[in-house]
């Protein structure tokens, strides 16, 4: 009886670790679509630092996420196919959007590369971000709210662009 309820408890927690990976993998396919729809209603014929590394980091989970190899030139269209084939175009004319897809493929093909150890690193970190249920760090641009952390005596994080000084407290002396 302890046995059956372990392995299912077991069972439970492979499961739910699995979805959490998959969860993961889909933010990261969500934030390389938004931000692919961005740069597709500017005017713009380059990604700015931001839009390249949320598309990158979508594809590279779309393929995770499909099984696709990137290690060839095939596996990295097929994957970038597959991505923007999951992308929601709306208020996108068709012109802008061929022209998107076209430079997304570009990108992904000619001037990004998918190596094995940027792959397992990709993957490795998805793992560990996976680990935790509310855990999820944005790779596209700033590092969040970090300018605004704070210590546990309500000073600054130093480091982040902030000058020392303590938090007011509210109470003047």
């Amino acid at each position: 009886m302890w046995k059956n309820a372990r392995n299912k408890k077991r069972r439970q927690n492979v499961k739910n670790r699995q979805d959490r990976y998959q969860g993961v993998l889909d933010r990261f396919i969500n934030e390389g679509h938004e931000q692919l729809k961005a740069f597709s209603q500017s005017s713009r014929i380059d990604f700015d630092e931001k839009e390249a590394k949320a598309v990158y980091y979508g594809i590279m989970a779309t393929a995770a996420k499909s099984n696709i190899a990137l290690r060839s030139p095939q596996g990295a269209i097929f994957a970038v196919e597959r991505f923007l084939a999951s992308m929601d175009w709306n208020g996108c004319g068709n012109y802008r959007r061929g022209c998107v897809a076209h430079w997304t493929k570009l990108f992904a093909t000619d001037e990004v590369v998918y190596t094995e150890p940027i792959i397992q690193n990709f993957l490795s970190f998805i793992d560990h971000i996976s680990c935790s249920a509310d855990t999820y760090v944005s790779l596209g641009g700033s590092n969040g709210c970090a300018d605004q952390l704070t210590n546990w005596d309500g000073t600054q994080k130093l480091g982040l662009g902030a000058s020392p000084k303590k938090k007011s407290q509210g109470l003047s002396r």
